[in-house]
Order: C-alpha cells, then sequence, then structure tokens
C-alpha cells in the first residue's frame, strides 16, 4: 500500500476495523483504546505517544487524524489483516564514492545509532554494529568511562570516609583508656 496517498475516511475504517478486532466482550471502550494506542505508538520511529482519548476522538468522527497517526493505522493494519509484507523506502547510505553503485538494493533493517544523544539512522556494515561513526562509538566509551570515574570515586570517598571514622572512633576508645588509666594513677598517688 502506498503511504503517500493516505486518506482520513479510509484511515478512520481501517482505525475501527482495529478496534473490533482488540475488542473483547468484558473490555470497556477506554481499555481497549488504550491497548489499541499502545500498539499504534509502537508502529512508529521514534515512538510516538497518543493517548487513548485521542484515539477515542478520532474513532468517534470528532478529531481528524494526523497524517503519522494515519501511517501508523495502516502499519498496524497491514501487520494484523494483511500478514507481514516488506516495506521499502528510499534511503541515502553515506559510503565512499563508488563503495556503493547506484539503484542498489540493500536487503537489511535500518537501525538506530545507540548513542543517546544521536539516534541516527543507519544501515550496519556488520551484525554487531551499534553506531553509526567512529566518533559516537568514541563518545559512548568516554561517557561509560566518566560514570565508571565518578562511582569509583563515589565508592572510594565512601570507603575512606568509613576508614576515618573507624579511626576516630578508636581513638576515641583510647583517649577514655589512657583518661582512665591517668585518672587510677593520681588517685593511687594522693593514696
Amino acid at each position: 500500500m502506498a503511504y503517500d496517498i493516505i486518506d482520513v475516511k479510509s484511515a478512520r475504517r481501517a482505525l475501527k476495523a482495529l478496534f473490533r478486532y482488540f475488542r473483547k466482550s468484558n473490555r470497556g471502550v477506554a481499555n481497549t483504546c488504550r491497548i489499541l494506542a499502545r500498539q499504534l505508538n509502537m508502529q512508529l520511529l521514534p515512538h510516538t505517544d497518543w493517548r487513548w482519548q485521542y484515539v477515542h476522538q478520532v474513532i468517534k468522527g470528532r478529531l481528524v487524524a494526523s497524517t503519522k497517526l494515519r501511517l501508523a493505522i495502516f502499519r498496524l493494519h497491514e501487520k494484523i489483516f494483511d500478514g507481514p509484507q516488506p516495506t521499502l523506502r528510499r534511503v541515502s547510505i553515506l559510503a565512499p564514492i563508488g563503495f556503493v553503485p547506484s539503484r542498489t538494493l540493500v536487503m537489511t533493517r535500518a537501525r538506530t545509532c545507540a548513542l543517546r544523544t544521536c539516534q541516527r539512522s543507519f544501515v550496519p556494515s556488520n551484525p554487531s554494529q551499534r553506531f553509526h561513526s567512529p566518533a559516537c562509538r568514541q563518545r559512548s566509551r568516554q561517557s561509560k568511562r566518566s560514570k565508571r570515574r565518578h562511582k569509583y570515586h563515589t565508592q572510594l570517598a565512601f570507603v575512606l570516609r568509613s576508614i576515618s571514622s573507624r579511626r576516630r572512633i578508636k581513638n576515641q576508645k583510647r583517649l577514655i583508656v589512657l583518661n582512665r588509666s591517668v585518672n587510677l594513677d593520681q588517685h593511687e598517688r594522693s593514696l
């Protein structure tokens, strides 16, 4: 199905069919809309956050579905009723000139960069690739290193504080014992 031309009426029809599919006899309208909204939210990346009230208003015809919601509706409708079909889309690949011939069909899933601040989509060159560039990998290593350093130093400070408090308590006990012995010596001398 072409996602470029998604009209509002067919999106509403598909949403009603999805609503009937998720509706159980003991489940109310609100709970069904919650489940449906959760399923629709997972259809797009980055995940969206449509509330059940919005989905309910679209089903009732009081609100018009946004373009993203219509896209998510059709994707979920295809998954449930038509079965899994490969979706093709045009992507640009960053590669050295001549490395990938033009009009090449890349048969792999695009991933998002594992660095939280980046989230860029890329096609991995090997199955274990997590970052889209060496710079992102380096930034991730630096942040992990600084977190480990911070954790180590906080643990070290805790240990040092506990050691110093133990020393302080030991010294106080020694002083008490010394004071008692000095007091006893003075008492014996006075006798």
